[in-house]
């Protein structure tokens, strides 16, 4: 029973003996077989794929230098256009105060037939960053064929209300840049009479009263009311 309990156990010893050598034979075949078709060990082979790799790098790289050139293109085209606009803003401001200058100067000429006379344009008002104070504009112009020059004075007036009541200020009483030699006129074409008023306490302005006379050449009276309207900017005219 012993012998033959031994002879069993050799048998299974050498069969698992067999099958071990038999799986590392099949290993090292393997292992033969990629070595001579992949051209290395599988260490190699993966270390081939490396390069691979590197080269999507490469173009994702090459992908975001084409990127930041195309972004800093698109900023140079948006700095370029909004030159481009403020340019013509620009020149269409100057054409318009251009247009603006040719129809002044065009209304100084009367039509034919019409003996002229003394015109005032629109009144302008600009405030200041004193909330009281604000400046005045005002163009005398003589409207003839032949422009002879004239003698005479403006007087200008603020109407509003004070108090709850109607009152009107000289402009000699609220401005001292404006007296009585400021408001002489003298001038062949037109003349700009300009300067700082201040408004009294509790005083509110509606409206500005501008009579201009003329005594030579010859007597000419004229006279308009214009709403109190402040503006940005005076015109290019009558400058």
């Amino acid at each position: 029973m012993k012998r033959g309990t031994h002879r069993a156990h050799g048998k299974r010893s050498g069969g698992l003996f067999a099958l071990l050598l038999a799986l590392v034979i099949g290993l090292l075949t393997g292992w033969y077989v990629a070595d001579e078709v992949g051209g290395g060990s599988p260490v190699a082979t993966a270390g081939q794929r490396q390069p691979g790799a590197s080269g999507l790098q490469e173009e994702l790289d090459l992908a975001l230098g084409e990127l930041e050139v195309l972004r800093t293109l698109r900023e140079v085209d948006r700095q370029a256009l909004e030159l481009v606009r403020s340019e013509l803003a620009l020149q269409n401001e100057h054409m318009a105060e251009l247009e603006e200058g040719l129809r002044f100067y065009r209304s100084l000429i009367a039509p034919e037939g019409v003996g002229g006379g003394l015109s005032l344009r629109e009144a302008e008002l600009m405030a200041t960053e004193d909330a009281e104070r604000y400046v005045l504009r005002v163009v005398v112009q003589q409207v003839a064929r032949k422009h002879e020059k004239v003698e005479g004075s403006v007087s200008i007036a603020i109407a509003g209300t004070h108090g709850g009541e109607r009152v009107s200020y000289a402009l000699e009483e609220i401005s001292k840049d404006l007296d009585t030699d400021a408001l002489a006129l003298q001038f062949r074409y037109f003349q700009s009479i300009e300067g700082d008023i201040i408004l009294p306490e509790g005083f509110e302005p509606e409206s500005i009263h501008v009579t201009a006379q003329a005594d030579k050449p010859r007597s000419m009276t004229t006279q308009r009311d214009f709403p109190w309207h402040l503006q940005e900017r005076f015109t290019h005219v009558g400058q």
